[in-house]
């Protein structure tokens, strides 16, 4: 469990503190006295497994633990069915038991990541929608092993994915594009996606803007990798948020304006830095006409408050506890 800030640690300890002492005692103390509805709820991770310090006795006592697990499988397994309705139950248990796997010792071991299981929910709603998808590429989706682990750990992964009959990326991969982005009802776009000879018109979020069609932009030359990019993002777009990985310069922050643009969204660009704080992912500071500093909401709040397409640019720069104030 990561440290408690001193700022909590006092709260606590004059909470204890104003049960013990009456009020007459406290002010005579010039002590503030806590309200006595203060409780504090820690969420924290085990450590080990994962990295980060154990609370420091006196405080560790102020607590009760209690340990969260998943849910049983038996009871994932019906939530994933609700979800995927049109999913075969087959290939519904096999994505479970695939992501349970890698989330057990053994694959700690091999050091292979936990797989992020809740994001399966989203997943099974992406592949209700499109049961042709093949299940690895939703996979490399959710965890994308191909970037963050070196040969050993993709080979160990693609022999989980065997194991469970998952590995079927290469057989069933078919040319992916976007037809057609149609106004729906307000904040929604209809999407209209030709996988190999097949059409399937699907519902996003949209911005306020007029969508523009696929293929219209004069300043944009699509290539076949891009049409499958796009529609790629167009079915994540359906379920989550998404971060785009690639090397300096490929394109990515022109893909995600063309992105923008055909869902008709005002785009928001927010560079980010090594030394970011918390604050600043919130709050910027400027100077005025007259010389005093003053702050403004940060890209990220302007993008929040007016429907816009925040681009976060330069996201592995950023500290991870940093980047906990983004979830």
């Amino acid at each position: 469990m990561e440290s408690v800030s001193p700022a909590t640690n006092c709260c606590i300890g004059l909470q204890v503190a104003s049960r013990e002492h009456t009020k007459e005692e406290m002010d005579a103390w010039k002590i503030v006295r806590v309200s006595e509805d203060f409780r504090v709820i820690a969420l924290g991770l085990p450590v080990p497994k994962y990295q980060g310090n154990p609370l420091d006795p006196p405080l560790r006592s102020r607590f009760q633990a209690r340990d969260v697990y998943y849910l049983p499988f038996k009871d994932q397994l019906e939530l994933l069915y609700a979800a995927g309705p049109n999913v075969a139950p087959q290939r519904v248990s096999q994505l479970l038991s695939m992501a349970t796997t890698l989330c057990s010792q053994e694959s700690s071991t091999l050091g292979l990541p936990d797989f992020p299981v809740d994001s399966l929910h989203s997943a099974l709603q992406v592949l209700n929608v499109l049961p042709m998808l093949p299940t690895q590429e939703l996979v490399q989706r959710l965890y994308p092993y191909h970037s963050m682990l070196g040969r050993e750990g993709r080979t160990a992964l693609e022999g989980v994915l065997s194991r469970f009959e998952l590995l079927d990326g290469r057989s069933q991969s078919a040319s992916r594009a976007v037809v057609a982005v149609v106004p729906a009802t307000e904040g929604r776009a209809d999407v209209t996606l030709r996988i190999a000879d097949e059409e399937v018109t699907f519902q996003v979020p949209a911005g306020t803007n007029k969508p523009r069609p696929p293929n219209s932009s004069p300043t944009f030359i699509s290539t076949p990798s891009h049409a499958q990019l796009l529609s790629d993002m167009m079915t994540s777009h359906m379920v989550k948020d998404m971060c785009l990985i690639g090397a300096k310069g490929c394109g990515k922050s022109v893909i995600a304006r063309e992105f923008a643009e055909m869902l008709g969204y005002d785009m928001e660009p927010f560079m980010l830095y090594q030394d970011m704080t918390c604050r600043d992912l919130l709050q910027q500071r400027y100077t005025m006409p007259n010389g005093d500093t003053a702050w403004r909401p940060s890209p990220l709040v302007t993008a929040a408050l007016e429907g816009k397409l925040l681009l976060l640019d330069g996201i592995h720069r950023v500290n991870l506890g940093t980047l906990a104030v983004v979830s």
